[in-house]
């Protein structure tokens, strides 16, 4: 009973195996040592590294590494190349972006719109309007009467609205006005004519009278229309007797005719003009009607700004086969040409084309 009560007190210190157990019993007293300093010692390393971020400048304390066991301050320079060759060169597998250098010529892209530049010619859109060279005594009819004017058979004095007091001229009707001086800056006649007949022509034959009688006359317009109906405005063209003192004649030939607002006329200021032609309105846009004798040329010089790369010129044909000749007049004299070109436009009377020429 006894050997067993010891043998119980000799199992009680050993592990049951009869193994001495100081030595766990050690190792377990030194870890619980060292974790019970653990929270003193993790609160010293924090104070050193706070020390440590105290003395570095707040922009390069991102710069503090800690590398392993050791704090080190890394510098806040960057670093000085060492003037080596590459491993390879510069984008070896040639799959770099592309990039401009440099400064491009200007417009490079094309995307500034084109513009003029310069000073263009006297009334280059013609929009200027028509000038009264000289006025023709009672040309509008406004007095009610045909003073000023001669009358062969009887003609009458009709009126309406629009028009106001106008001229009508029925068969062996004709209407001779006073004397006109023609000045160097008339161009025209223009008139309004009306073509009242409505199942047959209405024609007129318009005259001028020159010599120092008046006794030489000269056709200068046969303006008819067939069952119209309609008023127009007509215009002839005066350079053969610009300085000359004529009259002018209106004779029917067919027809009843209405005539008003017979005038002389710069139609085109800054521009010199010849052949058959007229003023004509596209809404409130003007344009010159120019027929296959016509020209327009700009009166004066002017000069091409160093700049210009082209001219522009509107035109329309009228017909299948309508043609435009564009010459450029240089030199002193201004003589037509050298350079001109002729161009026809095969477009209908819906389309536009645009003829060009060198600025």
């Amino acid at each position: 009973m006894n050997k067993s009560r010891n043998e119980q007190g000799f199992r009680a210190l050993t592990d049951g195996d009869g193994n001495d157990p100081a030595p766990r019993l050690r190792r377990r007293t030194w870890l619980f040592r060292t974790l019970r300093f653990a929270p003193l010692a993790l609160a010293v390393a924090l104070a050193f590294l706070a020390n440590a971020l105290q003395a570095v400048p707040p922009s390069e304390r991102s710069r503090v590494l800690l590398d392993g066991s050791t704090t080190r301050l890394v510098s806040h320079n960057d670093p000085t190349p060492s003037g080596a060759d590459p491993l390879y060169p510069l984008n070896h597998t040639i799959d770099g972006k592309t990039e401009s250098v440099g400064t491009p010529p200007a417009n490079s892209g094309f995307e500034q719109a084109g513009g003029p530049v310069g000073t263009p010619p006297v009334n280059y859109d013609l929009q200027t309007a028509p000038i009264d060279s000289v006025t023709v005594p009672n040309g509008n009819f406004e007095t009610g009467t045909f003073a000023n004017w001669t009358l062969t058979g009887s003609p009458t004095i009709q009126s309406d609205q629009t028009r106001g007091y106008w001229a009508s001229l029925g068969s062996g009707h004709a209407i001779t006005s006073s004397a006109i001086a023609v000045p160097s800056s008339a161009q025209a006649i223009t008139y309004q004519v009306g073509y009242l007949t409505t199942n047959n022509y209405s024609w007129v034959k318009v005259y001028v009278l020159s010599g120092p009688t008046f006794g030489t006359s000269t056709l200068v317009k046969d303006d008819y229309c067939f069952a119209c109906g309609t008023w127009s405005t007509a215009t002839i063209d005066l350079g053969a007797y610009r300085g000359q003192t004529i009259k002018l004649k209106f004779a029917q030939y067919s027809g009843t005719i209405g005539i008003n607002d017979v005038k002389v006329q710069e139609v085109f200021p800054g521009y010199e003009v010849s052949g058959t032609y007229f003023r004509a309105l596209d809404g409130i846009d003007a344009y010159a009607w120019i027929y296959w004798d016509g020209w327009l040329t700009t009166a004066q010089p002017f000069a091409v700004h160093q700049d210009a790369q082209s001219g522009t010129v509107e035109m329309k044909g009228w017909t299948s086969n309508s043609q435009y000749q564009i010459q450029i007049a240089t030199g002193p004299g201004r003589i037509r040409g050298p350079r001109s070109f002729t161009a026809t436009l095969r477009a209908r009377t819906a389309q536009t084309a645009r003829g060009r020429h060198a600025g």
